[in-house]
């Protein structure tokens, strides 16, 4: 089950507003291909963003997929009773998963009401997890329209799955282990690339400079 995303005036003017339950209207018409639609293209590069959590520091992508961790981002609202459902099943089974230490997990409220939505996250008690509210930026970015939304981007930054609805946690568990790789560093390249990419750069400068001194030589021999 999924439940449609309440826009609260802090994130959307009225005339928006407006316009959102327009939208709505038209989903509830077409639900399926507009909410598939809508999702981040898997294999697109995952657009990026600023969070400021309730604990005084911000999270950016960048910090989230560094160290070849895969990014796990549950888009949810305190309202949705499927959204508390799954991240109960998910915060339970996460400590089986072994992959559990490979990746950063965020979840992000939606519901324009911070406090309810970091209520929520904090009932879960899951160590190491991380919780902001989203802003129309990141909503809009990401295509939010239904909750529960999750969506797992690689160490690369790129978007690798995307799923409105239930996710089995065994199956988050086994993208993590997939996309897990900590030979690539935020460039998006294997961390072995830019050393040896340096170390070609000081050979080829090396032999320049050999291959001139060589030729002054024979200049000043003439």
């Amino acid at each position: 089950m999924r439940v449609p995303v309440r826009w609260a005036g802090s994130l959307l003017s009225v005339r928006r507003a407006t316009a959102t339950i327009s939208l709505l209207l038209l989903l509830s018409i077409l639900p399926n291909a507009i909410a598939t639609s809508a999702q981040p293209k898997i294999g697109s590069k995952a657009p990026d963003f600023q969070l400021t959590t309730p604990y005084g520091y911000d999270v950016t992508l960048a910090d989230l997929t560094s160290g070849g961790k895969p990014l796990v981002m549950v888009f949810f609202a305190y309202y949705c009773p499927h959204c508390r459902a799954e991240l109960n099943q998910l915060s339970t089974e996460w400590k089986y998963c072994p992959n559990s230490d490979k990746a950063n997990v965020l979840l992000v409220g939606v519901s324009g009401d911070p406090d309810a939505d970091r209520e929520v996250f904090e009932s879960l008690g899951v160590e190491g997890w991380e919780f902001a509210e989203g802003t129309e930026e990141i909503v809009t970015d990401y295509r939010v329209m239904y909750v529960p939304t999750v969506i797992v981007v690689s160490p690369d930054g790129v978007v690798r799955f995307t799923r409105i609805g239930p996710t089995q946690p065994n199956e988050v568990c086994d993208l993590v282990g997939k996309y897990y790789n900590p030979n690539v560093e935020e460039s998006g390249y294997p961390s072995w690339v830019i050393p040896a990419a340096v170390l070609a750069i000081v050979a080829l400068v090396a032999v320049a400079v050999k291959f001139r001194g060589r030729r002054r030589k024979r200049t000043k021999k003439k």
